[in-house]
């Protein structure tokens, strides 16, 4: 295979397996994994040894890890193939000029001070279906929870495949999601009232009513309200959707602890505001970057509950062993 540019192959050993090849890419150095895959975006990675974190691009089964001169991605169980370093790209945004993005958005001290340490944080470009299916499921939920309903979901509708011997489930087609029985759903996947939005959903994405692809074309304000019309999908889970599958950093999803975040950073006059309100004053203030300073606000304030969490059991120890 030839090599260009943009990437080299090379074999790295990961405790016992050795991967026969690498992509690399250099222009995704410093990509931070953790809050960029672990953050709220996507569901289906899990963290492996030695800082590799293993997943999915879409059908193609990877692990990646980040370095200072570049982010390796390595198939798993599968020949490296050029489609696989397309993908990666797309999948991680390489192109756009996130340092740029950075510098306008940071000019805001506020929002500078709860991006800190979020440098490598990027948005992913994922396949729509599997977007719209995981943020249906997102809906009051977290992310621990969400993961294992998707991962259920790919066991009762997954196409298989056999990785390092052992077999996993490629992410369902809409047809195969379709097909489910609304009880099954909610019994084997544990979906709860989710269970018709998704089947109902797959069944018009199948039957060609709501085209995922042609939607790209589409401005975001029609993209978001076509997003609107499939069962489950509301405001937030548009704009996630939009975000995260259509890369439109226009959109500002709102949830509860975006609504909290944004006004600790940015206090509303009047008090209390709603999503909505939110969302159009985070658009007027951050423009056409406004997704990714919401990633920011997000990520911020998911790292200060986990040390909060973190500190409140350290506490809990010691009081534990003083009685």
């Amino acid at each position: 295979m030839a090599l260009n540019r943009r990437r080299s192959l090379y074999s790295r050993s990961v405790r016992n397996q050795v991967i026969d090849a690498c992509i690399r890419i250099p222009e995704l150095a410093g990509l931070d994994l953790e809050a960029t895959v672990f953050g709220g975006q996507t569901f289906r990675w899990k963290r492996g040894v030695d800082g590799w974190a293993i997943g999915w691009i879409g059908p193609h089964p990877v692990r990646a890890r980040s370095c200072a001169d570049g982010l390796n991605v390595a198939p798993r169980g599968a020949a490296l193939t050029p489609q696989l370093e397309s993908a990666t790209r797309r999948y991680f945004d390489a192109d756009r000029d996130y340092a740029g993005l950075r510098a306008r958005l940071l000019r805001d001290a506020r929002l500078r001070e709860a991006a800190e340490g979020l440098e490598g944080l990027r948005i992913l470009r994922q396949p729509a279906f599997e977007t719209v299916i995981g943020f249906i499921v997102s809906a009051n939920n977290n992310i621990p929870r969400i993961s294992k309903c998707l991962d259920a979901l790919c066991r009762l509708a997954g196409e298989p495949v056999v990785v390092d011997g052992v077999e996993e489930r490629k992410f369902p087609v809409a047809a195969s999601l379709a097909g489910l029985d609304v009880a099954v759903a909610r019994t084997e996947a544990n979906l709860g009232y989710r269970d018709r939005y998704v089947v109902e959903t797959s069944e018009r994405i199948a039957s060609g009513a709501a085209d995922l692809e042609r939607w790209h074309s589409f401005e975001t304000p029609e993209l978001v309200s076509g997003l609107q019309t499939l069962p489950g999908v509301g405001p937030k889970v548009a704009d996630c959707i939009a975000l995260f599958a259509y890369g439109r950093f226009d959109v500002f999803p709102v949830d509860t602890w975006i609504r909290q975040a944004y006004a600790s950073v940015y206090p509303v006059r009047g008090g209390v505001a709603s999503n909505r309100r939110i969302a159009e004053l985070a658009r007027r203030r951050f423009g056409s970057a406004a997704g990714l300073a919401q990633q920011y606000l997000f990520e911020s304030t998911r790292r200060k509950a986990g040390l909060k969490s973190t500190a409140e059991s350290e506490r809990a120890t010691r009081r534990a062993g003083r009685d």
